[in-house]
Formats: structure tokens, C-alpha cells, sequence
């Protein structure tokens, strides 16, 4: 009996996790709030702006440490390469806008300058046509002229196991042959990574 439940939790475990559009899949226009800089208050529609050029949209499902300094390394490659040739998108899916946005507002220099940041007018679900898992902390899309190229539905995400694979899904459809080092990216001091929000202790 023991032997069946350890092989079932084992099954459970390596099941594959999805969130949002897979591979081949096209993006679909949505409406954000945007944050911080001249899309403060504006409705923006990131897909529809991005047009045919290539795009790493993030959607930020759970405020967190691990997820923040994912999502803001993963940011700092596409500042590196310029709006020209990547545009970078990160939506906050939540269901206190207002809070969040008082958030953002109040650490903006924590995030990469030249990303645009927003918050979903849909709530914790995120846009209906997405079908983003709520259970995962980070949505990843990686697109081409609105085609999904690559699809990451993170758990628990983290910078050493995940930063490699998005790195190296960004050199292919930038067409780069060398996928850009990890090392590269990270935070250079303590403050990179210090803003998310503690989860409440329940006790």
C-alpha cells in the first residue's frame, strides 16, 4: 500500500503544469491597466502594440520573492536588447488593483526601466481567452509575431532551474546562437530583489 501511494505522489509530481496559450497558438488581444511612466492610468493592449516584433509576456499570478526576482531578471535580458528588438510586458493578475498599483508605485525603481508593467482589468483569472492556471506563481510567453513560441507555467520558480530555459527560448526567436549567461542578469545588489510583499503569517 505504502508502495502505491509513493509511486501515485510520484506520478502527481511530474505531471506537466500548463498555463495559458502553448506553443503555436496565437495571442490574443487583451486590456491592462498601466503602471508607472506614460502608460500610468491608460488602458494598453500589449499584444496589439507588439505588433510582429518578438515579446516576453509575464503574468505575475503570485507576489513573491522567487517570482519577482525571476520575472525581473528575465526583464533585464529583454532591456538589454532594446524595444527595437524585444518588448517586454509584465501584468499583475490580482483582485485588489488598487492595492497593487499602491505597491508598484511605491518601489518603481525595484523594476527594469523600458518594461512595461500593468494590471489585468480581469482580476486574479487574467484575461477569459488565456486560460492561465491560477495554481502557478508565473505565466511565461515568449511569441513571435503573435504566435506563442515557448510557454512556461511556473510553480515554484526559480532563477537557477528556469532562468536557463526562458534565456534560451528568448535566443531563438531573436535567432541569437548563443543563449545569454544567467550570470549576466542577476542582481548586482540586495535591493534587486527585496520588494515583494511577505504573505501574511496565518497564525
Amino acid at each position: 500500500m505504502l508502495m502505491f501511494l509513493s509511486i501515485f505522489c510520484t506520478l502527481i509530481q511530474d505531471e506537466p503544469v500548463f498555463s495559458g496559450p502553448q506553443p503555436g497558438e496565437r495571442l490574443v488581444p487583451f486590456v491592462a491597466t498601466g503602471v508607472l511612466g506614460k502608460d500610468a492610468d491608460q488602458k494598453i493592449d500589449v499584444v496589439t502594440e507588439s505588433d510582429t516584433k518578438p515579446c516576453v509576456l509575464i503574468f505575475v499570478h503570485e507576489r513573491s520573492r522567487p517570482a519577482f526576482g525571476l520575472s525581473n531578471m528575465v526583464m533585464r535580458l529583454v532591456q538589454d536588447r532594446g524595444p527595437e528588438k524585444l518588448a517586454g510586458t509584465m501584468i499583475f493578475l490580482t483582485d485588489d488593483p488598487t492595492e497593487t498599483a499602491e505597491w508598484m508605485n511605491r518601489v518603481p525603481d525595484y523594476f527594469p526601466k523600458q518594461i512595461r508593467l500593468g494590471i489585468s482589468v480581469d482580476g486574479k483569472e487574467g484575461p477569459g481567452a488565456y486560460g492561465l492556471n491560477r495554481n502557478v506563481a508565473l505565466t511565461v510567453l515568449i511569441a513571435k509575431d503573435n504566435v506563442v513560441s515557448a510557454s512556461f507555467a511556473l510553480v515554484q520558480p526559480g532563477v537557477e532551474v528556469d532562468g536557463p530555459k526562458i534565456f534560451k527560448a528568448i535566443a531563438e526567436v531573436l535567432g541569437e546562437k548563443d543563449v545569454p549567461k544567467i550570470a549576466d542578469f542577476q542582481p548586482k545588489n540586495r535591493g534587486d530583489s527585496a520588494p515583494m510583499k511577505r504573505e501574511a503569517d496565518p497564525q
